[in-house]
């Protein structure tokens, strides 16, 4: 079921910050500082915890949307499905899930670990006090919006060419994803399109390490939500990223506002009104149904030989913009290392 979510700030998000904001406004400073020592100031030790944090909130919306859609139940819940009729074997998903699992500790701990260094030689605060809410709420949307460049122009390049064959496709084996299928994905995409978007910003704030727990949760929460394959009222909208693996060449960021920019968006609601007003023509006249589908075909499969034709000039293009944004952006966190 396809249902249009109410603007934001989404519920998920709602839920989140206020849970969070609960356990800093109950938890002393003495506590955390006592805690910070404890662990020998290291801040990549704490930055550990922050990923950890991820992790657990990962693996609690897996399992949850996981068993959703092997039990169909709740049906209150499932009715919002964007796409029922396309199944994920019990099989795939154990395979799936444990290859996840090994991408986050092979890949997500050495990541975290040269974060740390950078990190300690940014001297980013680790005491209290804890970050006030003002704080949180100028920090949230630059690190949104420094993940969003990141993610959208590395992600734009994994689709190009021999990129896609080699290291993206695995991650649109699903093409009605689930929650886990948010990292699952090669470990070179992993590292370059999920994890580095997610660090640049609060190395280049140097953010309090309570605000990198929080943000990091606020991303897996999101980017699990994204493609669990449901789209519920009043929280954001999934179908949004979910016509992308549907589809695969349209809707690469998260904010929809790159996309638009570069004309990559395809509004996914109507789109499934024009399949369905489409579906409805072809029942209405059976035979123009055959000729239609047959005329459909060939002009497909010429669409595809002229996109095969002219992919190499198409990639060019691509990634002759994607890679100065991509370095652009970097190297702002290079040069916050020597300021």
């Amino acid at each position: 079921m396809w249902t249009e979510s109410l603007p934001l700030p989404p519920l998920n998000a709602v839920f989140v910050l206020a849970s969070l904001f609960s356990v800093q406004a109950h938890l002393p400073p003495d506590v955390w500082d006592s805690f910070v020592d404890a662990t020998s100031r290291s801040a990549w030790w704490h930055l550990s915890v922050a990923y950890l944090a991820g992790l657990i909130a990962f693996w609690v919306m897996a399992l949850f949307f996981n068993v959703l859609d092997v039990l169909q139940w709740p049906a209150v819940l499932y009715q919002y499905k964007i796409q029922p009729a396309i199944t994920v074997s019990l099989q795939k998903r154990v395979q799936s899930m444990l290859y996840v699992l090994g991408i986050q500790l092979f890949t997500g701990v050495p990541f975290m670990m040269v974060v740390g260094v950078v990190a300690e030689r940014l001297a980013i605060p680790q005491h209290s006090p804890l970050p006030s809410p003002a704080e949180f709420f100028w920090q949230l949307p630059v690190l949104l919006v420094v993940e969003e460049i990141g993610f959208f122009y590395s992600h734009r390049l994994f689709h190009v060419g021999s990129l896609y064959r080699l290291i993206h496709k695995r991650h649109h084996e699903f093409t009605a994803p689930v929650a886990h299928a948010a990292m699952y994905a090669h470990p070179l995409e992993n590292i370059v399109a999920n994890l580095l978007p997610l660090a640049v910003g609060g190395l280049l704030l140097r953010s309090h390490v309570w605000i990198w727990l929080v943000w990091h949760v606020l991303a897996v929460v999101n980017t699990c939500y994204s493609h669990s394959g449901y789209s519920f009222p009043l929280f954001h909208s999934s179908n949004f990223h979910d016509l992308h693996h549907e589809q695969t060449t349209v809707n690469f960021g998260v904010l929809e506002i790159l996309d638009r920019v570069h004309g990559s968006y395809l509004d996914p609601f109507a789109f499934k009104e024009q399949q369905r007003a489409q579906l409805a023509q072809n029942n209405k006249d059976g035979a123009a149904q055959s000729a239609s589908g047959g005329i459909a075909a060939e002009n497909k499969n010429e669409e595809a030989a002229c996109q095969d034709a002219g992919s190499k000039d198409a990639g060019m293009s691509v990634v002759s913009f994607c890679v100065p944004a991509l370095l652009a952006v970097y190297a702002c966190v290079t040069l916050s290392w020597v300021v």
